[in-house]
């Protein structure tokens, strides 16, 4: 019974070494993947940086162009109002020379009938 238990012990010291011995190659082994991972975390960062300012460009275009779509449109619509003006003003000087035309026909007939 000496024998087994002594032996028992030697197992049992033998698997903690082999568990202690594992557990360090392991940590060493994670360690130096750590600071792959770092270099890693640093490129994602920076592609995802590289992603944000891609995304504020295509924004800050979007904008431009419906900035510019818009002052087109207020362009067009400048244009209409005076298109609209001149069409205005040209009936008003129509209907001045229309005016005008009768005051003097009614001149003529009024100096006829005298």
């Amino acid at each position: 019974m000496r024998k087994l238990t002594g032996w028992m012990v030697v197992a049992i010291v033998a698997v903690v070494a082999v568990s202690f011995g594992m557990v360090h190659v392991v940590d060493v082994a994670w360690a130096q993947t750590q600071t792959t991972t770092d270099a890693t975390k640093e490129e994602k960062k920076a592609e995802i940086e590289k992603k944000k300012a891609e995304k504020k460009a295509a924004i800050e275009e979007k904008k431009a162009a419906k900035k510019a779509e818009l002052e087109k449109k207020k362009a067009a619509i400048a244009e209409k109002k005076a298109a609209k003006k001149a069409e205005i003003e040209q009936k008003k000087a129509a209907k001045k020379a229309e005016m005008e035309q009768k005051q003097a026909e009614a001149k003529k007939t009024a100096e006829e009938k005298k």
